[in-house]
């Protein structure tokens, strides 16, 4: 064999040491991203905690109430027509800010107009409620970490959810009482007039009419109302809260859930009104469609508590019960007053739920 070169064995050397150095940054990776890959283990388990929720669900205790709202009485509106001051005052007695709507009220030299008061309020309620009325609503969550109560397993999350119910509430009501028909004639003074329907205004200028009757004839009968309607409300519900899991057993969990609530109402309230009347002089107003309608956000607060039992790793089945508090819906429309009562609102659910 050939003696080794000059420098090789110190080459050996150098080689076996920069093995041993790598070894060591190697195992200095391996300590140093140990921590790393036990909390990539956390982290898969985190996602074992989304979840989804379906449930059917009865809500209780929604009250409604409407109410008749007369407009009030001003001089000079009438029915059918108006005669008020113009930009000049009264002190003339004359006026250019007048109207009316068709050419019967012209009689003569006169324009009639006609004003009917203290109608009876037929299809007045309050606090009525139709219960229950059923919906439904999906939520979705997470969970934050889990701890132990008591030796048991405890879980904390979140949970963002929709749900909707729809509400309808029928009535049909009579009332009576005594409508007074209030009859006022205008001298014309000779001019003619414009083609109805024809509104003047307060700038004018336009043809000149007396600003003060020149007769009223009142005539007062006893008169009936009656009202059927239906109130149909979508509430669209909208939360945002916490949850708590608590393992009673290995299947069986008891929860709890509490948090901001909204109510999103769009409500209708559709009816026929008529009016009848004992005085011939006062004819009979028939039957009308009317409807009022009106939709806002009504803010608060819910908890609800649920019993489920875990069939598997990933589904389960649970009951529930809720109570939320609300804010008072009200609008008007023409002469009604229209109140939906969230105050205190109870609901019973059955649903499921899904882990992934």
């Amino acid at each position: 064999m050939n003696p080794p070169r000059p420098g090789t064995r110190r080459k050996t050397v150098i080689s076996k040491s920069r093995k041993a150095v790598r070894s060591q940054f190697w195992g200095l990776v391996v300590l140093g991203t140990a921590p790393l890959l036990a909390s990539a283990q956390v982290q898969e388990h985190w996602y074992d905690y989304w979840f989804v929720r379906l449930e059917g669900r009865a809500l209780f205790n929604v009250k409604a109430s409407v109410d008749r709202t007369p407009p009030s009485v001003q001089q000079g509106i009438y029915d059918d027509g108006f005669v008020l001051p113009d930009i000049g005052g009264s002190a003339s007695g004359k006026t250019w800010n007048w109207g009316y709507e068709n050419s019967a009220q012209i009689s003569g030299d006169q324009l009639v107009l006609k004003r009917l008061r203290d109608l009876p309020s037929a299809g007045v309620f309050k606090d009525e409620n139709n219960d229950p009325s059923f919906g439904g609503e999906i939520l979705v969550g997470a969970r934050f970490f889990e701890f132990e109560i008591h030796g048991r397993p405890a879980r904390i999350g979140i949970e963002v959810g929709y749900g909707y119910h729809n509400f309808t509430f029928d009535h049909s009501s009579t009332a009576s009482g005594t409508a007074r028909l209030e009859t006022d004639s205008f001298n014309l003074n000779g001019i003619t007039p414009p083609m109805p329907p024809y509104a003047g205004t307060s700038a004018g200028p336009g043809p000149l009419i007396d600003l003060n009757p020149a007769s009223r004839v009142l005539v007062s009968s006893p008169s009936e109302a009656f009202f059927d309607g239906e109130l149909e409300s979508d509430l669209h519900n909208f939360k945002f809260g916490v949850w708590l899991d608590y393992q009673l057993t290995e299947k069986a969990v008891a929860s709890g859930s509490l948090g901001y609530h909204s109510i999103y109402a769009d409500t209708q309230l559709e009816y026929v009104e008529g009016f009848n009347f004992d005085d011939p002089a006062i004819p009979d107003i028939p039957a009308t469609q009317k409807t009022a309608g009106g939709r806002d956000w009504n803010s608060g607060v819910y908890f609800q508590v649920r019993m489920r039992y875990d069939f598997t790793s990933w589904f389960g089945a649970y009951a529930g019960a809720q109570i939320s508090y609300n804010e008072e819906f009200a609008y008007r429309a023409d002469d009604r007053k229209v109140t939906l009562n969230f105050d205190t609102l109870f609901a019973t659910s059955l649903g499921v739920v899904f882990r992934f």
